[in-house]
């Protein structure tokens, strides 16, 4: 009888260990399996990574070829970089899509300045640079990001304008430079009568507190807003596998209007030299 015992709980015990044996292998077989998954998800998000940056560098730099060539503007620069394609050689793709706005709202802190240019560009005739059709008002609108000494925010408002310019020649300036302080609490607007035969330079500083939202937008003589294509956003989405990842960059068209000058000094003091 004890032998049977005996027989019988070695049983139990090969059993057992058994058991042991195959929790510990499949513990071990799951850990493995979900750490290979994590690797090829990984792998997967990284290779889609790194086409969607392929697709938004392959914009970039048309972009840029598009602006120094100078025969194309953006409208025809972002409806010939909408939908590119692309297959990677390690079988990851994108596709690209672009659109072109006004340049969008900023936040000042206080003593900060923005300028904003306002012309079209005209490629019937060489590169060159046109008022806005049907300009009528440029409006400028701002709120207050902190509370002000005063109880209101304080922005100063310089612009200047030409009736033409081009790659040599600023010529006949239909306004010299106009200077004056605009103030307001909470929501603020300020708009500047213009018309559509010159061109503006509009730069606003923060005086007295931080500012938010700070835009300038133009207006047609109807109240509807001109698109001016200030800045160009671009999208790409790349995709391996069953992943797809999304990303971009925004850039602004036409730098300020100092790139047409061999150097620029700017300082808010005077300058002695």
């Amino acid at each position: 009888m004890s032998g049977k015992l005996a027989r019988g709980s070695t049983l139990v015990l090969v059993l057992f260990i058994m058991l042991v044996a195959m929790v510990i292998t499949t513990t071990v077989t799951t850990v493995v399996l979900n750490n290979l998954r994590t690797t090829i998800a990984f792998n997967q998000h990284a290779h889609g990574l790194y086409a969607m940056e392929s697709g938004v560098e392959r914009v970039l730099y048309y972009t840029q070829y598009a602006r120094s060539n100078e025969t194309i503007g953006a409208e025809k620069t972002a409806a010939d970089t909408t939908g590119l394609t692309g297959d990677l050689d390690n079988k990851a793709s994108y596709v690209t899509a672009v659109t072109v706005e006004n340049a969008p709202a900023i936040d000042l802190a206080e003593g900060e300045t923005v300028q904003w240019d306002f012309y079209e560009e005209d490629y019937t005739a060489g590169y060159r640079l046109v008022p806005i059709t049907d300009l009528d008002t440029i409006v400028i609108t701002w709120s207050e990001a902190s509370a002000c000494s005063s109880g209101t925010s304080q922005i100063e408002v310089s612009f200047s304008s030409w009736t033409e310019f081009n790659w040599e020649d600023i010529s006949d300036p239909g306004t010299v430079q106009t200077h004056f302080t605009a103030t307001c609490g909470a929501s603020c607007s300020y708009t500047l009568g213009v018309d559509s035969s010159h061109l503006y330079k509009v730069r606003v500083k923060s005086l007295n507190c931080d500012i938010s939202d700070v835009e300038a937008t133009p207006y047609d003589t109807y109240g509807a807003v001109l698109d001016v294509a200030n800045t160009m956003n671009i999208s790409a989405t790349g995709e391996y596998g069953e992943v797809s990842r999304t990303g971009g960059a925004t850039v602004p068209w036409n730098p300020a209007l100092a790139k047409y000058f061999e150097f620029v000094l700017f300082s808010e003091e005077p300058v002695s030299k």
